[in-house]
């Protein structure tokens, strides 16, 4: 049968020879308020973060791990080769897990500036508002502790007795307790310096306190009171010439440089 194909025929003929594409390009739709409106609604969504816990839900959960940990630690007791030995021996071993809060980040530089500053003569004899102040002026972007009351983590009672046992009187003759405050730390910072002062005198009275009076070595002092926001307090108020003969009436001063 005879092809119906025409034998001059050629498929290169079918294809264009080249396209523009710009010729191509649709045609730009108008932008819709709503549109234009997207990306600043957007820019202006905070980013979805996990909400800090309360205090009292973070207690809870240090509670939690603490119990989780203690129960870990009796079951190693059990089944660890090294402390397993021990529970049949005629003592026992008492281990306690203690869970602590981390410190933000930059309060290790405040506490540490605060403990530096009290712990020179200029500091100590400053009131605590002028610590905090001075504190502040080198952290401006930190917050200062105002609540001087809390014990002091163990890290910083650890600097707290290099930084004594490295400085010179009367800095180094600062005793503390084995828990400190920052409060208890710049009374003791304050004693110190006054104790080294020229002229100061140490007495050992014998003081006796009723209702009415106080006796300093059987010399009376009345008490008063004193009337403050409504509330009444008891005071005693004393000149320093008598003051300073009371204490002086049975014991001899010792003078104290």
């Amino acid at each position: 049968m005879q092809s119906t194909q025409d034998d001059n025929f050629d498929p290169a003929q079918c294809i264009a020879d080249e396209f523009d594409f710009e010729d191509f390009d649709p045609i730009p739709q108008p932008v819709s308020p709503i549109q234009e409106l997207v990306p600043s609604v957007v820019a202006s969504i905070p980013p979805i973060t996990a909400a800090a816990l309360s205090n009292a839900a973070l207690w809870a959960e240090m509670n939690t791990a603490k119990t989780c940990v203690q129960n870990r630690i009796k079951d190693l007791m059990q089944s660890d080769p090294i402390l397993s030995k021990y529970k049949n021996k005629n003592y026992g071993i008492q281990v306690n897990a203690t869970p602590f809060m981390k410190a933000k980040e930059g309060s290790s530089k405040v506490f540490q500036a605060i403990i530096d500053h009290i712990l020179t003569q200029a500091g100590a004899a400053k009131p605590q508002k002028q610590v905090r102040e001075y504190v502040a002026a080198m952290f401006p972007s930190h917050s200062v502790p105002k609540d001087w009351t809390q014990t002091l983590p163990d890290w910083a009672v650890k600097k707290i007795q290099k930084r004594i046992r490295n400085s010179a009187p009367p800095i180094a003759n600062i005793q503390l307790p084995k828990a400190v405050t920052l409060s208890q730390l710049h009374k003791a910072a304050a004693a110190a310096i006054e104790r080294h002062k020229n002229g100061v005198q140490t007495f050992k009275p014998m003081v006796e306190v009723s209702d009415t009076c106080i006796l300093i070595n059987g010399i009376s002092f009345p008490i008063g009171t004193n009337k403050v926001g409504g509330q009444i307090y008891k005071q005693m108020r004393a000149s320093m010439p008598k003051l300073i003969q009371a204490l002086a009436s049975r014991n001899t001063p010792q003078s104290k440089n």
